[in-house]
């Protein structure tokens, strides 16, 4: 896929990437990233308008990037830990509850090369926990309100928290631990609802409603999430 990075004022790095899959110029947003997708054969000077008539939404929905820490915690249970070793590069390695940062000595934790291993690593983490504590979830849930599915997997989603498709598979957004209990709850039945119903009818709504009455709120708050790794 042939993509290009360019400047933009007051935004930033903007990644450009024309996919011959991909009928119409797309914009995506997660955290502080901007990413622009266009059909191969639109030109990129076409694809920079696009962005620059979008340009005050971008402003108003980008985040600035985390910068990972020492004793920052991800997700439900991972701790990151900071060591400085006599090492020729960065390594990281994930335990059940910490993220290691293993640096060379003299490397700022906050310099961008060490910030793109943790950074990785959080997610590798972020994946674990989803996989570990909310596709259990998800099958209590199935079992408890009488749903029918037919597999789960936990997957890396551009904007979606997750999926579900015409055979009941639900896919999950690997970031999705990072999000409130309550959140969770919400997309798990959201995805659930769709077993029995695969579009956003009256009746799909009613479904969610009778086991989330203050669904319209949790959908709000979810809505104000997007998947990149944040830290509390």
């Amino acid at each position: 896929m042939a993509q290009k990075i360019v400047n933009i004022a007051d935004i930033g790095p903007v990644t450009f990437q024309k996919r011959g899959n991909t009928r119409s110029v797309r914009l995506h947003i997660q955290g502080s990233k901007v990413k622009v997708t266009l059909p191969t054969r639109v030109p990129y000077v076409f694809a920079e308008k696009f962005l620059l008539s979008r340009k005050k939404w971008v402003l108003e929905n980008l985040t600035e990037a985390t910068v990972i820490t020492a004793g920052a915690y991800i997700g439900k249970q991972h701790c990151v830990v900071v060591q400085y070793k006599s090492v020729s590069k960065p390594r990281t390695k994930i335990t059940e509850y910490s993220i290691h940062a293993i640096l060379p000595d003299g490397l700022d934790s906050q310099a961008s090369e060490a910030q793109r291993i943790i950074v990785k690593a959080c997610e590798k983490a972020l994946r674990q926990e989803t996989t570990d504590l909310v596709v259990p979830r998800l099958q209590d849930l199935a079992f408890e309100h009488r749903f029918e599915m037919k597999s789960a997997t936990v997957k890396r989603l551009r904007s979606r928290w997750g999926s579900c498709d015409t055979h009941k598979n639900i896919t999950l957004n690997s970031y999705l631990a990072q999000l409130p209990w309550p959140l969770i709850d919400y997309v798990l039945i959201h995805e659930l609802a769709h077993t029995r119903h695969l579009n956003h009818s009256t009746d799909f709504w009613q479904e969610v409603a009778d086991i989330l009455p203050n669904y319209k709120e949790l959908r709000k708050q979810t809505k104000a999430h997007s998947p990149h790794v944040i830290t509390t």
